[in-house]
């Protein structure tokens, strides 16, 4: 019959045997294995660039690590560059005392007895003036200005020149030499050089002494030469007398002309100025002229000095005070700003708050 016996089969889909289902796994597991291998390799290549061999064995050194370890070094370097604040106290700073001149004028003899210092010191002074050009035109030293030579105006004692280099070599002393420049009784017997009267004689001034013109470029030359010639010896300042044309004395005899016009009185004076101050810069020498209260009043037309040309450039002025003249008379005729610069020629010690000079010692 059709109906014969089956074996039951269980229901729904069929399974492999158990050994087939076995290997499935394996090889999944395998597969698996394989794909970690895979991109180990890959990691281990590419973290071999930053394998550091080092003497404690082998160490990693990731980018990414330094990069949160170590900032930015540019910015290390902004942050060191940047100021840092700090509060700064300035003090006021004390001023300095003002340095006044007080000059004391010497003898020769105190170049060679060695004791210029000590009468500096005995009137209260802190700078000494010695007489290198006399009005009679004669030098106190040795010259090798050759219209000095020629005309006999030269010292002959080279121990003069000697004990002058040696006492501006010390320490504390300011040393000034007086140069009587138009004044000249020595150089005025040249009658080329000389201021002439009239009759063409050699003017005289009051003191009979000789004047040379200041109108000559040789006059000139011939004391910014000797000007020179002391700076060079080691003077501090060179003060300029009678450094102008004669203010007093017989004025009517002199011969008038191109020689001798009083419309270029105070040009000529103001270039000789000039031409001092230029000559001696190099050396560092200080320039100051003897002048009058009339001078700087205006009210003198015969000499050439002007309070214009007196206080230009950086010179001092040096100025004898008239009968009833106070330093405070002299200093209302000084251009304003310009008072430091004054100084009083007188016969007694002054004030310590004031530019003295004692002179004719």
């Amino acid at each position: 019959m059709g109906y014969g016996y089956r074996p039951y089969r269980g229901s729904g889909r069929r399974s492999g045997p158990p050994a087939s289902r076995g290997r499935s796994v394996l090889k999944g597991i395998i597969a698996l294995l394989l794909v970690l291998l895979a991109v180990g390799v890959g990691v281990l290549v590419y973290l071999q660039q930053y394998l550091v061999y080092t003497d404690k064995g082998v160490v990693l050194d990731l980018p990414w690590a330094q990069e949160e370890q170590s900032p930015d070094p540019s910015q290390d370097q902004e942050e060191e560059e940047e100021p840092q604040e700090s509060q700064v106290v300035v003090e006021d700073p004390e001023p300095e005392a003002a340095q006044y001149l007080h000059a004391v004028q010497l003898p020769l003899s105190a170049l060679t007895d060695s004791t210029a210092v000590s009468q500096m010191e005995q009137w209260g002074g802190n700078a000494v003036v010695l007489d290198m050009k006399t009005d009679s035109g004669a030098l106190s030293y040795v010259s090798a200005v050759p219209l000095a030579v020629s005309c006999g105006a030269s010292g002959s004692d080279t121990a003069v020149n000697e004990a002058i280099q040696a006492l501006a070599a010390q320490d504390g002393v300011y040393l000034i030499a007086r140069v009587s420049c138009f004044e000249d009784n020595t150089a005025g017997m040249d009658h080329d050089l000389a201021i002439l009267t009239n009759s063409g004689y050699r003017w005289q001034g009051p003191d009979d002494n000789r004047w040379i013109n200041p109108t000559h470029e040789a006059v000139r030359q011939y004391i910014v030469d000797v000007c020179v010639e002391l700076a060079q010896m080691g003077f501090d300042e060179i003060l300029l007398d009678h450094a102008s044309f004669p203010p007093e004395g017989n004025l009517d005899w002199i011969r008038k002309g191109e020689n001798y016009d009083a419309a270029s009185f105070s040009t000529i004076i103001a270039g000789f100025y000039d031409q001092v101050e230029a000559a001696l810069e190099p050396t560092g020498t200080a320039v100051s002229v003897v002048t009058t209260s009339a001078a700087l009043t205006g009210t003198d037309v015969n000499s050439g000095q002007t309070a214009a040309n007196l206080f230009a450039g950086s010179r001092r002025v040096w100025i004898a005070p008239a009968e009833g003249e106070s330093l405070e008379t002299l200093t209302a005729l000084v251009p304003q700003g310009q008072e430091g610069r004054l100084v009083l020629m007188t016969d007694a010690a002054g004030g310590a708050q004031e530019n003295w000079a004692l002179m004719y010692r």
